[in-house]
């Protein structure tokens, strides 16, 4: 198996004027499906996308920084390719480098970067993703994320596999997943959508809206509302709670599940052991009972609405 390391200091190109000139590297490697990209760079956005062709295509954009101020490296090894970028000295806050990488459509991904967002779309393989302050964004993925920004938003869509995603201060929003989803920001809103499997959800500092998830459901909130709408009845137990802010879960009429809700009021559509509303507490089975379904808020009211009913 033949090795090649090779590091680029030189500049491709330079546009513009001195206040905001660019150079670009680009280079081509090639290799086989299932193979291993892993970037570690100082600073920089990534943008990940596939091609049907078997190899890895870079294309790396530098602006604001002189030629002998980034240095970047290519390890390329079979069907594995590693990027290491370092910068010797920041001077402008107009510096900003890209990275902009095409992939094979089945290939796993092992990406970090101190200062950038990442994005990656129509992808079959393992996504292992980190950056110290940026968004992340994943659309159309086959296989697990794994997810960790200390200052962003965080987007999921389309994914198929397990789901694993963290942030210390943004929002995160997951549309259409088949597979088990964790989530946790300490300082956003979380949006579930559409999840066919377990979903952990939790925030210090935020609402919380869940939409049809058809495997367990637990979450919770320091600073904020819950709503979740079930378009069928829950076949398996939820928790939702909230110590800043009032619960209202949306059913079926005719589902069954047993309560267990705590707040200053508790009101629902379809009555408990005859009871339609009651003072901090209410237990008992909707109709035939079956899953249970746990509410409770420390700073609010609870709401058992009809789905469907408006």
């Amino acid at each position: 198996m033949q090795k090649t390391i090779q590091s680029l200091w030189l500049a491709v190109s330079i546009v513009a004027a001195p206040a905001a000139f660019a150079w670009e590297v680009n280079r081509s490697f090639p290799v086989g499906d299932g193979g291993q990209l892993t970037v570690r760079t100082e600073q920089g956005s990534i943008q990940i996308e596939t091609h049907s062709a078997r190899e890895i295509a870079v294309a790396i954009t530098v602006r604001g920084f002189d030629e002998d101020e980034v240095a970047f490296s290519f390890d390329h090894e079979g069907d594995d390719l590693r990027i290491e970028g370092e910068i010797d000295r920041r001077r402008y806050n107009n510096q900003s480098i890209r990275y902009s990488i095409t992939v094979p459509e089945n290939y796993n991904l092992d990406l970090s970067t101190a200062g950038g967002s990442i994005e990656v779309e129509d992808l079959t393989g393992e996504v292992d993703v980190r950056t110290s302050g940026g968004s992340l964004a994943f659309y159309n993925i086959t296989g697990p994320i794994n997810g960790n920004t200390s200052g962003g938003s965080i987007e999921l869509e389309t994914v198929k596999g397990r789901v694993d995603v963290r942030t210390s201060g943004g929002s995160i929003k997951v549309d259409t997943v088949d597979g088990n989803v964790r989530a946790d920001t300490s300082g956003g809103s979380l949006t579930m959508l559409d999840i066919s499997g377990d979903l952990e959800a939790e925030t210090s500092g935020g609402s919380i809206g869940i939409e049809n998830v058809s495997g367990r459901v637990d979450a919770s909130t320091s600073g904020g509302s819950i709503r979740a709408s079930f378009a069928m009845q829950p076949a398996e137990a939820v928790s939702l709670n909230t110590s800043g802010g009032s619960v209202t879960v949306e059913i079926p009429g005719d589902s069954n599940v047993t309560l267990n809700a705590r707040g200053y009021k508790v009101k629902t559509d379809i009555p408990v052991n005859g009871r339609t509303s009651a003072e901090r507490r209410l237990s008992g089975d909707i109709n035939a009972g079956g899953a249970e379904l746990n509410l409770s808020t420390s700073a609010g009211s609870v709401y058992i609405e009809t789905a469907g009913r408006f």
